[in-house]
């Protein structure tokens, strides 16, 4: 997906590395991210683009709703008969992988190939039998997965891939070594809560925030950050400013740097995410980084990155359960220890320089059908 900021991450590991790219869009891009954008800009020519990618990108998709990803198939093949890679990569299940599977699905090939899963791509999206299916398909012919957690590697086994399981680390590229040790974590003067704003059919941002306005009056801050708010949760807002003593600011998906987003967190005595299905939250990475103690939905991985005593895992989607879970956050941050105890978590299996220098050896291979660990 082009325009994907965990795409850019991911690329952004092998720049100046010994491995070339072309990349082929999955998804209705309508822009490029700039990241990607400034990799594509270089001077060397590591990153490429297909052909008519930067044009025919939404094109093709909305055909391809029609046409069953028959249309890009054919140019997906077509590039891969020009390019021939020793690896191709999937990148994300619903979209890339699928695609992938229609293109060669029953055809011989003189490469490897393999797909990442996103958050949901199995977690959630295996529920509804279709996507089952296919998914089942998929992982029965790759030659490797990744993940970003254990849970979906799990789940891949229990559904039939076989092949070679990459190593389990952040997918969206870790976070940055400097805005990491830059961060106070300390309680300090931390007076904020910050919200993961989006409402859709995954990201539960308005039961995070009734359940805040609900336990509004024992709050001890004075501001609310609302980040990647859609039109959904800036509606609720609007109503709520007239029911809360404490200021709110709301910023829609891509308004914020990553410097930026770290500056509220490093405010915020709570980071709060709500969402029915997830990976491993990029955003709670960030926030376990800068010192907010982390309420976030069970049903991400969030087991694999803190316990009962350093975060609070919400196990139903309710507006009880997210204020009883923030109510428990707020007592873990009246001390360090919750803040130390993420802050190591991180710093041991989640900052870049650790990422990079493992995503580094994804590739290597000893050519098709022979990927090596």
């Amino acid at each position: 997906m082009l325009d994907s900021v965990h795409l850019a991450g991911w690329l952004s590991h092998f720049h100046g590395v010994g491995v070339e790219f072309l990349l082929f869009p999955s998804g209705p891009h309508r822009r490029i991210h700039k990241e990607i954008r400034e990799l594509l800009g270089a001077r060397s020519d590591q990153f490429s683009l297909s052909f008519g990618s930067s044009m025919l990108g939404l094109p093709c998709w909305l055909l391809d709703r029609v046409f069953g990803n028959r249309v890009r198939a054919f140019f997906l093949r077509r590039a891969v008969r020009r390019w021939r890679p020793s690896v191709v990569h999937a990148v994300e299940i619903q979209n890339a992988g699928y695609l992938c599977l229609r293109a060669f699905r029953g055809r011989a090939r003189n490469f490897d190939w393999g797909a990442t899963n996103y958050g949901s791509d199995i977690f959630w999206f295996s529920r509804f039998s279709k996507h089952r299916h296919l998914i089942a398909e998929l992982l029965e012919s790759l030659d490797f997965y990744s993940a970003e957690c254990d849970r979906d590697v799990e789940l891949a086994i229990n559904l039939g891939f076989r092949g070679l399981i990459k190593p389990v680390f952040p997918n969206s590229g870790g976070i940055p070594d400097h805005l990491f040790f830059e961060n106070n974590i300390e309680r300090g003067t931390r007076d904020a809560i910050t919200v993961k704003g989006y409402q859709g059919w995954a990201g539960q941002a308005i039961v995070a925030l009734k359940a805040l306005e609900r336990i509004s009056e024992r709050l001890p801050i004075s501001q609310l950050y609302v980040h990647s708010a859609n039109l959904h949760t800036k509606l609720f807002i609007w109503r709520m400013r007239r029911k809360v003593s404490f200021r709110i600011e709301v910023f829609s998906k891509g308004a914020l740097t990553r410097t930026e987003v770290i500056r509220h967190l490093s405010r915020s005595i709570v980071f709060v995410g709500i969402s029915k299905t997830d990976g491993i939250s990029t955003t709670m990475l960030e926030a376990m980084a800068a010192g907010a103690i982390p309420v976030q939905t069970a049903t991400s991985c969030c087991g694999e990155w803190f316990g009962d005593k350093s975060g609070a895992a919400v196990r139903e989607v309710s507006v009880e359960a997210v204020a009883d879970s923030v109510r428990k956050a707020l007592v873990m941050a009246e001390t360090s220890h919750a803040r130390q105890e993420n802050w190591a978590t991180v710093s041991r299996k989640g900052l870049r320089s650790t990422v990079s220098a493992r995503a580094q050896l994804f590739y290597e291979t000893t050519g098709p059908g022979g990927l090596v660990q």
